[in-house]
């Protein structure tokens, strides 16, 4: 999921800046977005959504999107993935404990640069997501508090699996965190 600079009308002009940060950057640059770990390889199918420009936020938006995607893509329902971005991370935070994601549907996020609400990640943690957050040290925009707060949230209710949340040493609330944590190189974070 994208964050707010990212939102657009769906034109392709629109539709490119999706492809910015993140995930969508990497595949735009060549990336297959398949991983060989201890001998095995996996690959992933990925999906983009563009939030409309009138709105800020994912609140209900990603599980119609989720939805729509099994019924039109060849996925394994137990293996459904979320993650975003600064906005876009939130939107992580935000499917993984609404209401519209009854009963669970996602086996993990990944929330990048941003907030959570406390409360709601203890119904992730009751949910048994797998949550590995991420948060860079210099970020002025979303205080390293707020990305730390839903992980505290989630401890609360002994977790598991427990999540983990990583600090970017340096990183910023842009490229700094952002390709650090998406390289698909695995040279930052390894699975």
């Amino acid at each position: 999921l994208h964050g707010s600079g990212e939102r657009g009308d769906g034109s392709p002009s629109s539709l490119s800046k999706v492809s910015i940060h993140g995930v969508p950057k990497f595949i735009k640059n060549g990336h297959n977005m398949c991983f060989t770990v201890n001998g095995v390889t996996e690959c992933f199918i990925v999906l983009s959504p563009q939030q409309t420009e009138n709105r800020f936020g994912w609140t209900n938006d990603v599980m119609p999107f989720i939805n729509w995607a099994k019924q039109n893509y060849r996925i394994d329902p137990n293996r459904i993935y979320v993650t975003g971005l600064s906005m876009g991370g939130d939107g992580s935070w935000v499917t993984s404990y609404g209401t519209d994601n009854e009963p669970n549907a996602i086996a993990a996020i990944a929330p990048v640069s941003c907030k959570g609400d406390y409360n709601g990640a203890k119904i992730t943690a009751q949910r048994k997501i797998a949550v590995w957050a991420f948060h860079g040290d210099k970020d002025t925009a979303v205080p390293l508090s707020d990305g730390q707060r839903p992980i505290k949230g989630m401890n609360t209710m002994n977790p598991d699996p427990a999540p983990i949340f990583t600090i970017v040493e340096g990183g910023t609330h842009g490229g700094s965190t952002w390709d650090k944590v998406y390289s698909p190189t695995n040279t930052y974070y390894t699975p």
